[in-house]
């Protein structure tokens, strides 16, 4: 998975709703350029592994985090690390394909994406998901321990009793 964050050359304030609002709906159009014919075919071309835009576009996932300044771009088929140069390299490329045509918005400047070079998007699955089962694994297995060792100490004292 690859991460596009999606700004203003000119950071506009948290408070600024207008700028804020513009970037969401901005960063959606974008998350549906990335499976067109413009930014698949530099990649095929570069990277190969699929003979068609068309079958490169049905591998390709992209997701935007809801109110979030991120695409995530994924790609499933073939080994990891493969998947994983192809999806960087359609992130580049989306990056490459918009900045060229980039507008300026009045008061902000420029809508600019950068690559996020090796970071899932926040609230990705892959992330989350480990760091939960690794505390839940922890936890648990401090539960089970604890309760050992009372089990073993009560059944030493009433046998220590009789």
């Amino acid at each position: 998975t690859s991460a596009i964050f999606v700004g203003f050359e000119s950071a506009p304030s948290p408070d600024d709703a207008r700028g804020q609002r513009y970037l969401r709906e901005t960063v959606e159009s974008y998350a549906a350029l990335a499976t067109t014919d413009a930014v698949l075919r530099p990649v095929i071309d570069t990277v190969g592994g699929f003979p068609t835009v068309d079958g490169l576009a049905s591998a390709v996932h992209i997701e935007v985090p809801d109110d979030s300044v991120l695409i995530e771009v994924g790609v499933t088929g073939g080994p990891e690390d493969a998947a994983s140069a192809v999806a960087e390299a359609i992130a580049s490329q989306l990056v490459a394909t918009t900045n060229a045509d980039a507008q300026r918005v009045p008061g902000f400047g420029r809508v600019t994406l950068q690559v996020v070079p090796g970071v899932s998007a926040p609230g990705s699955r892959s992330t989350i998901e480990i760091t939960a089962r690794v505390l839940a694994g922890l936890c648990v297995g401090a539960l089970v321990g604890a309760g050992l060792v009372t089990a073993r100490a009560v059944w030493r004292a009433r046998t220590a009793e009789v």
